[in-house]
């Protein structure tokens, strides 16, 4: 693990000297204004981990002392009060390794900077307690994240949760990753999009069917960590897409979750802008009617076949779409192919009459008009 203390020049030393009693941690390096120190985490693994979100705990100065146990107490009135199981609902994507991050920031007045400390050990315990977390992970928070100013604290904690992070789960997300990607048809040199990236499987699972593609995530409003040691990853929204028009070959999203029509048409919109005439667009989803009804609303999309396909214990629905031309360029192509048969049935016709004014001996005589 790595714990990043950000400090004001002169606290440095007093910094270093509570962290390391705090965690047990060795200090690997000072940079300025920043002490890195490196801890063995819990389990292996778990820092190529998704964090999808953060709440964040506003604790003011005037709900306490933080320089005594009032901080305490108000800390953990703030914790009883927040609603954990709404939000971990609202992170929840089965499939994909994730933690829950829990930020807490706390006013403090001058010369209390670092006596909120024990606030980190008790918002841990009260997060393991909430989540059920083994026993084993409840020592110290897998990741802290402070910023310290002589006026504010900013303590973020990231605890794991163990129903994500399975080897069954992580196995699952790759077959149905890989289902999706045979859907696609893999092929070399080709621009392929996941608007909903999380952390990155499915783009990884393109990168090792085709040769050389171009790649490219977007985090559609939440952080992620897929760009970090995978394919790049870009922020985004659903009504606006950072790729031009017609550039896509390939769009592919594993599981998103966007269960809003109004998020839903928008990013069917941005779809049906990007991905060029004859790309295919694949996407596994809980939701196969709301998108069956949105498709159908869009001449410019095509829904080529619904299937399930099988996610471990269960079976999820998969939808594949292709990009239709428009209408005006369908009807210019039909004109203008037209033309050219028109054109080749002319050139046969009149050579033709070449070959057989050729078997006669030149040109036919003139007929006499009496």
């Amino acid at each position: 693990m790595r714990l990043y203390a950000r400090v004001l020049p002169g606290l440095e030393a007093l910094c270093a000297e509570e962290v390391s009693g705090l965690l047990r941690a060795e200090r690997v390096e000072t940079g300025k204004g920043r002490v890195e120190f490196g801890c063995p985490l819990p389990q292996p693994g778990l820092r190529s981990l998704l964090v999808c979100d953060s709440l964040c705990l506003l604790v003011r100065r005037s709900e306490g002392d933080f320089g005594g146990r009032g901080g305490l107490t108000a800390l953990r009135a703030k914790l009883a009060r927040t609603d954990f199981d709404r939000h971990l609902a609202r992170w929840a994507q089965p499939g994909l390794p994730a933690v829950a991050s829990f930020r807490v920031r706390a006013v403090v007045g001058k010369g209390c900077e670092f006596a909120f400390f024990d606030v980190v050990r008790e918002a841990t315990a009260i997060l393991a307690r909430r989540l059920d977390l083994p026993p084993a992970e409840t020592g110290a928070p897998l990741v802290v994240d402070l910023e310290c100013s002589p006026t504010d604290l900013h303590i973020g904690l990231a605890l794991p949760l163990p129903d994500w992070t399975d080897a069954p789960r992580r196995a699952a997300a790759r077959s149905l990753a890989g289902a999706l990607v045979r859907l696609a048809r893999p092929a070399p040199q080709l621009a392929v999009c996941d608007p909903d990236c999380g952390s990155g499987e499915l783009l990884r699972a393109w990168a090792l069917a085709a040769r050389r593609p171009r790649l490219l995530g977007l985090t559609l409003g939440r952080r992620s960590d897929a760009g970090r040691d995978g394919p790049p990853c870009a922020a985004a929204s659903p009504r606006a897409w950072p790729v031009g028009a017609g550039r896509l070959s390939r769009v592919l999203s594993l599981l998103p979750r966007i269960n809003d029509p109004a998020q839903l048409a928008h990013l069917l919109d941005e779809l049906t802008r990007c991905l060029a005439v004859g790309g295919r667009a694949v996407f596994a989803t809980a939701l196969t009617g709301a998108w069956r009804t949105a498709v159908e609303a869009l001449p410019r999309l095509t829904l080529e076949r619904s299937l399930r396909v099988q996610d471990g214990d269960r079976r999820v629905d998969v939808i594949v779409l292709t990009r239709s031309p428009d209408a005006r360029t369908h009807a210019t192509s039909t004109t203008a192919g037209a033309r050219a048969r028109a054109t080749k049935d002319l050139a046969d016709r009149l050579g033709k009459r070449r070959s057989l004014r050729a078997r006669r001996g030149g040109k036919p005589a003139k007929r006499d008009p009496t």
